[in-house]
């Protein structure tokens, strides 16, 4: 079965008539930095956490960090810019959470691709948003699963569930838990990772970041999986496990935008954390498939998959039942990302 959805973005649940009532009263700084520790708490490519915040009264600038983008992995930002979504949506949804009301603006300064977004916030007491509360919750147990699934499928009455967090127009999800469409994913990862670890550079920056524990491996473990990944091509069984894993998710998740521009990949963040938070109160957990998107020509295959021709596949993520508990893993604190 296989599901495609696109839906209108959210609305405010304030009624026109309650808002008249609502006071908005100033943001301090304080108050503002509260918001942003669960902002860094969102996922992101290798945990590479590439965002940076400045406070400018009641504004949030949100910036990509280019220290830390993945230019072998991900030379078009695809990635990056996904991962700062994802910090965005956090802070939207603490934000919201907290009784603060406000605007989004992407791209503020049409010559900076680093200044992704402002988020311009008031505090309205009488606001109430259910769907950013109950979302919110999840953000502490949120994390990214790395294991294989349980074999349970995914009955279609949960995965209709899913269908109301693709909640941007400019996004659509496609779901499938048809065996032959994991095969072909399956196929596309084996392919991309033999291709990639082939390739020394990319290597050395997967490496790079085993070795900062960045993946929640122990400093030995970390510093002994960075010098083998390092020095030795090891493609094949690296492939083996991801297609193992891939072939086993009960379902498989496709975000997809009709542009392929740096805020699209932005609001695909924002979408994939609200999904990720939705599994994570569904009892299920996330698994990101990044492989054949990293891949140019396997990226237009996958794309042939997608129920809606001349689309760009952004990001793709396997959804189960998890056989273990995930650890977390570590953060930058606050101090260190903000400018």
């Amino acid at each position: 079965m296989s599901i495609c959805v696109q839906l209108s973005i959210k609305e405010d649940t304030s009624t026109p008539m309650k808002a008249k009532k609502q006071t908005a009263e100033a943001i301090n700084e304080e108050q503002i930095r509260f918001l942003l520790r669960y902002a860094v708490m969102a996922p992101s490519s290798h945990n590479t956490q590439p965002w940076k915040f400045r406070i400018e009264g009641n504004k949030i600038h949100v910036f990509a960090d280019f220290s830390r983008w993945l230019t072998i992995a991900d030379p078009a930002r695809r990635e990056l810019f996904i991962s700062v979504g994802c910090a965005l949506e956090n802070l939207w949804l603490a934000a919201r959470t907290f009784r603060y009301q406000g605007s989004i603006t992407y791209f503020p300064d049409p010559a900076s691709v680093e200044w992704v977004a402002t988020v311009e916030l008031v505090k309205v007491p009488d606001l109430h948003d259910q769907e950013s509360l109950d979302l919110f919750s999840y953000v502490i147990n949120r994390h990214t699963y790395y294991h294989t699934f349980q074999t349970q499928a995914i009955p279609a009455s949960v995965q209709q569930q899913l269908q109301p967090w693709a909640y941007l127009n400019e996004v659509s999800l496609f779901l499938t838990d048809e065996i032959s469409r994991r095969q072909e994913i399956e196929e596309l990862v084996t392919q991309a990772d033999i291709q990639q670890f082939a390739n020394p550079a990319y290597r050395e920056e997967l490496g790079y970041w085993i070795g900062q524990s960045a993946f929640g491996t122990p400093w030995l473990m970390a510093k002994m999986g960075q010098w083998v990944v390092t020095h030795f091509n090891v493609g094949k069984s690296q492939a083996k496990k991801d297609a193992n894993l891939v072939v086993n998710a009960p379902l498989i998740g496709i975000l997809y935008t009709q542009q392929n521009n740096y805020e699209s990949q932005v609001k695909v963040g924002q979408v994939f954390e609200r999904l990720c938070l939705g599994c994570t109160k569904l009892g299920m957990g996330v698994q990101p498939i990044s492989q054949p998107l990293e891949i140019p020509e396997l990226k237009v295959v996958l794309a042939s998959i997608l129920p809606d021709p001349g689309m760009y596949p952004q990001h793709m993520f396997g959804i189960g039942y998890p056989t273990t508990k995930e650890k977390s893993t570590s953060r930058r604190s606050l101090e260190e990302v903000m400018i």
